[in-house]
């Protein structure tokens, strides 16, 4: 017991009266986020999918679903071509089109008369009457050929040529298919920070999904039976004109049906359509189903920006106000961080082909809290507003 008050004795005289306890929450907080970091990005680095076919055999017969609801005549040139070099053996796009530009749809279609792989369904465009994607998925489920069905979007492109042929495997063990979006790298801080904050909420859901766990996947690389739609009756929330990648998720994923497909080459890309401004906006839009999460999910989300948000308190008072020794403490959980993070980062960024985000990382890490913050109190903002209403 003596010794254990001397220790105490010699701690705070060299970190400070105050500088001891708010020492303990940095380390305890420290080893925290390690620990999570190494649970969550290391679990995407190392991670294998269960096969249950020989090396060689062909991969399952998919259908991609792609609605469309603004006319894009860059997509012709900028996404087709890489939907027509896909190396997948078998497979059918669907388009389901909504647009009152006829020249556009005229298009489209000519160039779907020239591909049997392509085909175009088209909606009845009626400006007064609002189609939501979750109509416009189900039109083009019900046509899809095949009983392996692939969702994404019109702003979304494939990274690669075997993007069809990878998701396609992970039908081969699971009905449930999650795969990874990248936002199309671009010039400037901007585009960095919005690679970086996508690359990180997506690591959350990919990680929880390959530990067994999945709530939420990409709407834009989301793979599903046509079989398991209809029999679990379509989406869900059908008041909400979103949800489709993460309540209908939590609907019918399980740890028994549902795979992750995660390699460079078998992500796609969408389009920025701005900055930092447009991405707030789409952050702030997708969280409006955060409500609806389970609170327990809820609950683990928010801790984990709380405990970094103290770790960082921490760390500035140490440095600020304890002694020499204090601050030496606190520089050096820091920098040891920084050097887990930025080992993590990188190897997650390989795993999902994200390239050039390690030191922006740092940074991102940084405001990420403030920005979390932002983020939740606009939300509420924005549900008191239609309350009144």
């Amino acid at each position: 017991m003596e010794s254990f008050i001397a220790a105490i004795e010699w701690l705070t005289e060299y970190l400070g009266e105050w500088g001891l306890p708010i020492a303990l929450v940095a380390l305890v907080t420290f080893v925290a986020q390690i620990i999570y970091y190494a649970r969550r990005y290391g679990r995407i680095a190392t991670y294998r999918r269960r096969r249950h076919t020989t090396q060689g055999e062909e991969p399952p017969a998919v259908s991609v679903i792609i609605p469309f609801f603004d006319p894009d005549f860059s997509y012709f040139e900028r996404v087709i071509p890489k939907l027509q070099q896909q190396t997948h053996p078998r497979f059918e796009v669907i388009f389901v089109v909504n647009t009152p530009d006829e020249e556009f749809n005229a298009q489209l279609s000519t160039i779907c008369d020239n591909d049997y792989r392509l085909s175009v369904t088209k909606m009845v465009y009626n400006p007064r009457i609002g189609i939501g994607n979750k109509l416009a998925l189900n039109v083009g489920i019900k046509a899809a050929h095949y009983d392996n069905v692939i969702l994404s979007t019109q702003s979304a492109e494939p990274a690669s040529p075997r993007w069809l042929e990878l998701m396609a495997r992970g039908f081969e063990s699971a009905e449930v298919v999650i795969g990874y979006c990248g936002i199309v790298p671009g010039k400037g801080l901007a585009n960095k920070l919005i690679r970086c904050d996508n690359l990180y909420t997506s690591a959350r859901w990919l990680s929880s999904a390959m530990r067994h766990n999945p709530y939420r996947g990409s709407i834009h690389n989301l793979g599903m039976r046509k079989s398991l739609y209809f029999s679990t009756g379509g989406f869900n929330h059908l008041s909400l004109n979103m949800g489709e990648d993460d309540l209908y998720v939590m609907t019918i994923a399980s740890a028994e049906n549902t795979t992750v497909v995660a390699g460079p080459s078998s992500v796609v890309r969408r389009k920025a359509w701005g900055g930092i401004g447009w991405w707030q906006q789409e952050r702030k839009r997708l969280r409006q189903t955060f409500k609806h999460y389970a609170p327990a999910l809820r609950i683990g989300i928010a801790i984990e920006y709380w405990v970094r948000t103290i770790f960082f308190a921490a760390i500035i008072f140490l440095l600020i106000t304890a002694p020499l020794y204090g601050k030496i403490f606190a520089a050096a959980l820091l920098l040891i961080r920084a050097n887990c993070l930025m080992f993590q980062t990188h190897r997650l960024g390989r795993r999902l082909g994200e390239r050039g985000l390690m030191w922006i990382y740092l940074l991102y890490d940084l405001f990420s809290p403030i920005y979390e913050t932002q983020l939740a109190l606009l939300s509420i903002k924005l549900r008191k507003r239609k309350r009144w209403k």
